[in-house]
Parts: C-alpha cells; sequence; structure tokens
C-alpha cells in the first residue's frame, strides 16, 4: 500500500530565479570565475544542484566585487560602503546582470532532475520530497549542503563573509543569497521545517551571522547511510527496531479476523488520505495488541515507527523536543507509520508521559500518514486529543474481547508452544 500522496513533483515549484536584486554598481569589473559546465540530460540531482549554487554565487560574488577591490573578503573599502547604501536596483551591473541566463539555465536543469528522480537514487531529492520543503527551503538547504560537497565552498563562503575562518554559511548569507534578505528570514523562520525542527544546527532563535548546518544524521543519511537516524544516539534509545513479539503466536483464527480489522481500518483511511489522522486501537491485552499491529502491518506492506512512549517521558522536557522532531524525520526518511506504545506493559497512560504525547503528535501532525496510538481506553487521551486538534482526525477501533482473558489466550498459548516444540494440552497451557 502506497503511503505517499500527490505525485512525487507536486511540491516542487522551482527554485529562486535570482537572488536578492542588484544593489548600485558602476562599471563591471573583472568577475571572480566559479566553474559551470553545461548541465547535461543525465546530471544527478546533486551535481544539477551544484551547477545552479555556482551559477547563483558567480552571480552574487559579481555584484559583491564589482567596486574593484581586491581585497574583498578581508577588508572594505570606501567604494564598497558607499554602494551599499544605494537603494536596491539602482545602477544595476551589467555584468551581474548577463550571469541571469545561465543562471535560469542552471535552475532549469535542477528542476527537471528533481521531476525525473526515482525514489531511492537520489538522496537529495528523497530528502526533499519527504521532508516536503518548498522551494525557499529546499535552495536554503543546497546552500547549507555545499561546504559537506565540495571544500571549494569553505572557500567561497569565507570570501563573502568577509572572514576566511567562516566557512559554513550563516543564515545572513543564505538569504542575502535567495532574495531580500528580511523576507528570506522570515519566511524561514515562519515556515519551522529547517529552524524549528531542527533539520539545521542552530540555536531555536540563529542570529544573522550564525553559520547554519545539517544535522549531522541527515548529513549521514545524505550521504548513503541510510540507517544514520536509527542509530543517532539520542534517537536510538526512543523507538523500538524489532517487532514486537507474538506475531506467529496469534494466529488462531478469532486473532486473523481482528488483525483483519485493524489491516482494514488503515487501508481505508490510507485510501481516504491518512494525512493528520490518528488511530486509536484499544484492548486490555498490551501482548496480543502489539501483536495483531505487527500482524496487520505484514498484511498492508507498511513499516511501524515503534514508540514506547515512556522512554520519551522519562528525558528532560527541554532535549525531548529536538528528539520528537528526528521521531518526524525518520517518519518520514523510513518511510513508517508511527506507531505509540501507551505505555509499557499495561498500555495505562500515565500523567507524566501526557505532555510528551502531545509534542510527539504535534511533530508529527503534517505526515502524510496516519499516527496509530496503542492504549487500553480511548477515554484517556481524547481530552487532549481535543485540544491538540479537531476530533474528526481521530478514528477509534475498539477489539472485541472475552469475559474470560485465560480463554481468549488460550489459542495464543497453544501456538506458542507448538513454536517452542512443547506438547501441552489445554488444562497444561
Amino acid at each position: 500500500m502506497s503511503t505517499t500522496s500527490g505525485s512525487r513533483q507536486s511540491w516542487w515549484r522551482g527554485l529562486l530565479r535570482g537572488g536578492q536584486t542588484a544593489q548600485q554598481h558602476t562599471a563591471p569589473a573583472a568577475t571572480v570565475t566559479l566553474s559551470l559546465p553545461p548541465p547535461t540530460s543525465s546530471s544527478s540531482v546533486t551535481e544539477s544542484a551544484l551547477l545552479w549554487l555556482d551559477a547563483l554565487l558567480r552571480q552574487h560574488v559579481t555584484r559583491q566585487t564589482s567596486n574593484g577591490n581586491e581585497f574583498g573578503g578581508l577588508a572594505v573599502s570606501r567604494q564598497a560602503i558607499e554602494q551599499l547604501l544605494h537603494s536596491p536596483g539602482e545602477n544595476e551591473n551589467p555584468a551581474a546582470a548577463a550571469l541571469t541566463a545561465p543562471l535560469e539555465q542552471a535552475r532549469e536543469a535542477l528542476m527537471q532532475a528533481m521531476r525525473s528522480s526515482v525514489p531511492g537514487e537520489q538522496p537529495l531529492a528523497d530528502l526533499c520530497i519527504a521532508m516536503e520543503l518548498d522551494e525557499l527551503e529546499s535552495a536554503a538547504l543546497i546552500i547549507c549542503l555545499a561546504p559537506e560537497w565540495h571544500p571549494k565552498y569553505q572557500r567561497i563562503f569565507g570570501y563573502l563573509q568577509d572572514d576566511l575562518t567562516r566557512r559554513h554559511a550563516s543564515l545572513g548569507l543564505v538569504c542575502a543569497l535567495l532574495g531580500a534578505a528580511h523576507e528570506v528570514r522570515r519566511a524561514l523562520v515562519e515556515s519551522g521545517k529547517l529552524l524549528a525542527a531542527r533539520m539545521l544546527r542552530a540555536s531555536s532563535e540563529p542570529q544573522a551571522e550564525e553559520a547554519l548546518r545539517l544535522n549531522p544524521a541527515l548529513s549521514a543519511w545524505l550521504f548513503g547511510r541510510r540507517d544514520a537516524l536509527f542509530d543517532d544516539a539520542k534517537l536510538s534509545p526512543l523507538i523500538r527496531r524489532n517487532a514486537w513479539p507474538g506475531a506467529n503466536w496469534y494466529v488462531a483464527p478469532e486473532y486473523r479476523e481482528q488483525s483483519a480489522k485493524i489491516a482494514l481500518a488503515l487501508q481505508e483511511l490510507n485510501a481516504a488520505s491518512a494525512h493528520g489522522r490518528v488511530m486509536l486501537l484499544c484492548a486490555s491485552h498490551a501482548t496480543r495488541l502489539r501483536a495483531l499491529a505487527e500482524i496487520a502491518s505484514t498484511e498492508l506492506g507498511i513499516a511501524w515507527l515503534r514508540i514506547p512512549l515512556h522512554a520519551i517521558a522519562e528525558g528532560e522536557p527541554v532535549e525531548s523536543v529536538g528528539e520528537v522532531h528526528r521521531l518526524a524525520w525518520l517518519a518520514r526518511l523510513a518511510p513508517a507509520w508511527p506507531l505509540i506504545d501507551l505505555e509499557g506493559d499495561d498500555l495505562k497512560v500515565a500523567s507524566t508521559s501526557l505532555e510528551r504525547l502531545r509534542d510527539i503528535l504535534a511533530a508529527l501532525a503534517d505526515l502524510p500518514t496516519c499516527t496509530v496510538i496503542l492504549l487500553r481506553e480511548a477515554a484517556d487521551i481524547l481530552p487532549l486529543l481535543a485540544e491538540t486538534g479537531p476530533l474528526e482526525r481521530v478514528t477509534v477501533l475498539r477489539l472485541a474481547e472475552s469475559l474470560d482473558p485465560a480463554d481468549e489466550e488460550l489459542p495464543a498459548w497453544r501456538s506458542l508452544a507448538q513454536v517452542a516444540g512443547a506438547q501441552l494440552d489445554d488444562f497444561s497451557l
């Protein structure tokens, strides 16, 4: 069952077309040449992104060096200051304007590479699409990644920031490259996908001079380590990578009927757009409920991102905010459906866990898949769900249970005994 909503290309509306409006410039001077080979139809997304970035930087450097200051990056001349004080758009620099066509060509090649990318073969495209980054966020991400791709960008960024020791793009430089700086900064802050969600390493309210780098786990994922997020030291204690036990025990017809009911409900949600939906799976027997969820996922061909809530609830509140964002990245990039276990062995919701659950649901709210919660009684968390969004997004599925729990578990124990090679009658079981 596909978990991708909409076409792969629908999010990609094209990168910015030339950066910030030019400031006052004098006659064209010698430009700093950046390598810009012509794009080809077979260029990868990464190659196309670097060609686009080279074109963008070439135009920006031309604007910055048109004052004839040969010590750009090390010293600022009076002439350069005077030009900075002119209104944007005055005396457009012909040399920079001439670079608009190559920049547009590189932009179109990048767009085409993104549109035609095959899932799983182009990590940069997979990252931007899975995270649902818009054109501005994707462009900012490419700039911040550039020093990891090639050391030449470390020197270029140092030059542009008048400090050769500053080898990664600052927030201020990213904004200056991509348009009217204050508007770009406001858009990035309001979106929150790169900054508030901590895809980029920075303070919660970064200043203009602060360097921006992609989170190391995301960088490792981008450069080929697809298990990097699972191995993240801050994230790995918060998830369960292995399936919960019991899928080969609960094979009797009465259990299969329940797992089929779960699978059908999930399938119907997905068909009707699971975006932002929450399903509450309720039962009093924790082990059986987890096992039936595992069976349903196998039938549907989906993967679970298993989140035992108590593991997050035990952490420090400030740190847990970063952790829940990592959970959202993992759900998108795996890709996987979040499955939150409330809580421990008895599925009872502890009051200390509710605040963490609120944070998790907020971080997962924009996922294209449904978030599934295992618990004993829906009433335990319906008030919290009502506080965080409309209850129309919530589906409750309660599994029918026998009045005699021992009888209900007997078929599972019989199967478990057979798996273990033990021949036991019902009385012994």
